[in-house]
């Protein structure tokens, strides 16, 4: 059994849906509420009783078994195909790309020296790259990044800084 309740703090008003247990109780809160180990949820009020809402948790969930490697042998430039089984007794394929230079995906480093509000970087990455930011300080900075082109990026701040920019 499930149920639906809305409670309203303001007024201490709770209605629960008069499909399952029509409960109306004005002017008492809530102390406490759990999961009873049938899977049932209680709720206790201020005024001592308790209400059953009725069964709340689901039967038990898939989980993971195993990961292993199915296909591939690691190789730079290739793909390996990886497979997941499922307690369930299905399983799922998912193909891992090694980079082509065994080192995986271009990054860039940009060093801005002098404090600037907007940061121009030329990365010659040649791909549209995540962006994340630091001060001289190592605080994270947010600004708004825009892609000029696959190459360069433009980053606008609320104020000017020194910091570094991470591209990925």
């Amino acid at each position: 059994m499930s149920a639906a309740f809305e409670l309203d703090f303001m007024t201490s008003k709770q209605t629960f849906d008069p499909k399952f247990e029509s409960v109306q109780l004005i002017g008492m809160g809530i102390c406490s509420a759990q999961i009873s180990p049938s899977g049932e949820l209680v709720v206790n009020f201020t005024d001592g009783h308790s209400e059953n809402i009725g069964h709340v948790v689901g039967s038990n969930g898939v989980g993971i078994v195993s990961i292993s490697k199915t296909k591939g042998n690691g190789a730079p430039g290739t793909s390996d195909t990886y497979t997941i089984k499922l307690s369930d007794g299905s399983a799922y394929d998912f193909a891992v790309y090694q980079g082509a230079d065994g080192k995986g995906d271009k990054t860039f480093t940009f060093n801005q020296a002098v404090p600037e509000k907007v940061w121009t970087v030329l990365h010659s990455m040649g791909k549209y790259p995540s962006v994340s930011v630091s001060d001289s300080a190592g605080t994270v900075v947010f600004g708004e990044v825009s892609y000029t082109d696959v190459n360069s990026i433009k980053i606008v701040f609320a104020s000017a800084f020194a910091g570094t920019a991470y591209l990925n």
